[in-house]
This record gives structure tokens, sequence and C-alpha cells, in this order.
């Protein structure tokens, strides 16, 4: 059986990371993950908080280094929808986007077989957005954290 794209590699890996996050109130996590998807969906959809989402995000052109060989810089976002701690949405977001970053780059600088240390060459944080405090009414927070990881892209390879 052929082996999954890369591209797909690193997206089920980042939601394994996030899956595997523990929440001990900052020790290693603040909050365990209720669900992590690979698609968008909607604060009603969630079920429950905080509720993760990645997807694929648009990237860049691929950095040629030779013949038949590129790096490509992959875009990867992570969505959360999160609810009140207390009585507003920022400290619960603020700590959702902290456990989210140390997840993904700790597993980016050092991992095992399969983790992102060894499927990409590396990885940068890039753009966030939040919601601004505009769904705190509705008892709710929103971010989008994206992530660039370079991947090697060989010729007729996935």
């Amino acid at each position: 059986m052929a082996a999954l794209p890369l591209r797909l590699q690193v997206l089920n890996r980042i939601v394994e990371i996030l899956e595997a996050m523990k929440g001990e109130a900052g020790a290693t996590f603040w909050f365990t993950a209720y669900r992590v998807v690979k698609r968008f969906a909607d604060s009603a959809d969630a079920g429950g908080f905080p509720f993760y989402m990645v997807a694929p995000d648009s990237g860049q052109a691929p950095e040629w280094a030779g013949q038949q060989l590129a790096d490509e810089l992959m875009a990867v976002s992570v969505k959360a929808w999160v609810n009140l701690e207390g009585d507003e949405p920022t400290t619960k977001l603020e700590k959702c986007l902290a456990d989210v970053r140390k997840a993904v780059m700790d597993d980016q600088a050092s991992g095992p077989v399969g983790s992102l240390a060894t499927l990409t060459l590396g990885c940068n944080l890039d753009s966030l957005e939040t919601d601004g405090g505009v769904l705190a009414l509705d008892g709710l927070g929103y971010f989008d954290q994206r992530f660039v990881f370079r991947i090697p892209v060989h010729w007729g390879t996935t």
C-alpha cells in the first residue's frame, strides 16, 4: 500500500498531537481538547469546548533546490472555538492558543518517527486572527492560528 501524501501526513499528525493534549491547569497544557476535526464547523456543531479545526491553508510556490527537487511552504490553519472561563472568553482563548502553539512547536522540535520533526524541515508561526472579543456576548471566543511548514517535495512523489 502506498504511503499517504506527505501533506496529509502533516495534517493527520497535527490532529493527533492536539487530541493528545491533556489539560493540567498549565503544568503542561491548560485544557484537554473536546474534539479535533479536519474541517471547519460552526460553534453550534462543536458539542463542547475547546473545539479545534485543522485544515490546509493557502501556501506559497515551491522553492526549487535543484532539478526535480523543491521545498514547499505548506500553510496549516488551526482554528478553535472556546467558551467562557469565569465570565469572559479571552482568558480561555489565550490559554488554548498557548496549548496549540506548544503542542505543534514541541512536536516539530523533536519527536519520534511520524512526528512533525521527521515529516517537516521546519515550522514557523504565521498570522493569528481572533474574533476580537465580539463573540463574548454569545459566550464564545474564536481564533485562527496559521503555521507554515517547510516540507520536501521530490518530483514524482507525494
